[in-house]
C-alpha cells in the first residue's frame, strides 16, 4: 500500500486543481480532501482499535470509494452549502478514487476492486510506487520508501494542480527538464524495488 504521505499529497493536489489555499475555508476543504484520500485505509483503524481484520478489504473497492465520494458531495451540497468555497462535485470522487490508483501502482497487495459483484483480488503485476512497509518510526525502509514515493509523486501532484503546472511551465521553463528527469528517475527507482 502507498503511504499516508502519498495519499495526502495527491488528494491535496486534486483540491488545489481548482483552489489556492489562501483562506481558512480553503485550508479546511484541503484537509477534508486529504481525509477523502486516506478514507479507504479506515480498515486499518478498525484493526488497530478493535483488533479485527476486515477481509476482504472492502474499503479498497470501487463501490466504497464511490459511496465516500457521494457522501462528501452530498455533505458539501446540503450541510456545508453556505460555507467557505465552491468545489466541483467531481473532485470529491477523484480524491477518493486516487487512493485505489496509488495502491494499485504499488503492485504488492491485491484488492477486491469489484466487490460485491466479484470478490476476486486484483493487483498489478508490476509496481511503480514503493510500499509503505511496516509502520514503525525506527524502520529505515519506511523512510526510504516515503522519500522515493515523494520523488515520484511530487511531479505528479504538480501536474494535477493547475496552479503549480502554470508556474512551472510558463514562468520557469528550465524547470520543465528538472521536472521530467525527476519523474522518470523516481519511476525507474520505484520500478526497480524488490517486491
Amino acid at each position: 500500500m502507498s503511504s499516508i504521505v502519498g495519499h495526502a499529497l495527491i488528494s491535496s493536489a486534486i483540491f488545489a486543481r481548482k483552489h489556492e489555499i489562501k483562506s481558512g475555508g480553503a485550508a479546511f476543504m484541503c484537509i477534508f480532501f486529504i481525509g477523502l484520500g486516506i478514507s479507504p485505509d479506515m480498515d486499518y483503524l478498525v484493526y488497530w482499535v478493535f483488533d479485527y481484520q476486515i477481509e476482504p478489504r472492502v474499503t479498497h473497492s470501487i463501490l466504497f470509494c464511490f459511496v465516500i465520494g457521494l457522501i462528501a458531495s452530498c455533505a458539501k451540497k446540503f450541510l456545508l452549502k453556505n460555507t467557505f468555497i465552491s468545489v466541483p462535485h467531481g473532485l470529491f470522487y477523484m480524491a477518493s478514487f486516487s487512493h485505489l490508483i496509488l495502491d494499485l501502482l504499488v503492485g504488492v497487495h491485491p484488492m477486491p476492486l469489484f466487490w460485491p459483484i466479484n470478490s476476486s483480488l486484483i493487483k498489478l503485476p508490476f509496481g511503480i510506487l514503493p510500499s509503505a512497509g511496516h509502520i514503525d518510526i525506527k524502520n529505515i525502509y519506511l523512510w526510504r520508501n516515503i522519500l522515493i514515493e515523494l520523488v515520484i509523486l511530487m511531479p505528479v501532484s504538480m501536474l494535477i494542480s493547475c496552479n503549480l503546472k502554470t508556474m512551472l511551465f510558463q514562468r520557469y521553463k528550465a524547470m520543465r527538464y528538472v521536472f521530467y528527469i525527476t519523474l522518470v528517475v523516481g519511476m525507474f527507482v520505484g520500478f526497480g524495488l524488490k517486491r
